[in-house]
């Protein structure tokens, strides 16, 4: 069955479905604003084809796919939607109790 996760402040925080006891269809996070956090499926507890994480501002940050919990490829992109090539040092940070973009150590957007 579908659980939903909430904010101690009250806001959504996740839909996760359920079958079995496991982890099993569409998984979402969100951030407190309701902006889409993240999509992805699970399949028997793993995870399974296209799978998006976005900027709080709505835009793509991250596409990868995987095939039974191992991942396939993926692309990373920059809040202006050019994507970041392979071999560039992408990490995110807590700033301000929110998790901050860097990109070769320089803050993302700014």
């Amino acid at each position: 069955g579908l659980s939903l996760k909430d904010y101690p402040s009250g806001e959504l925080s996740s839909e996760i479905n359920y079958k079995n006891g496991e982890y099993h269809g569409s998984w979402k996070s969100y951030y407190k604003n309701g902006q889409l956090k993240s999509e992805s499926t699970r399949k028997n507890g793993k995870r399974e084809g296209e799978e998006k994480e976005y900027f709080k501002n709505g835009k793509i940050h991250e596409i990868q796919f995987r095939k039974n919990d191992e991942f396939i490829s993926g692309e990373k992109y920059c809040l202006d939607g050019s994507i970041i090539p392979s071999g560039v040092d992408v990490y995110s940070k807590m700033i301000d109790k929110e998790f901050r973009i860097f990109i070769n150590d320089k803050l993302e957007g700014k």
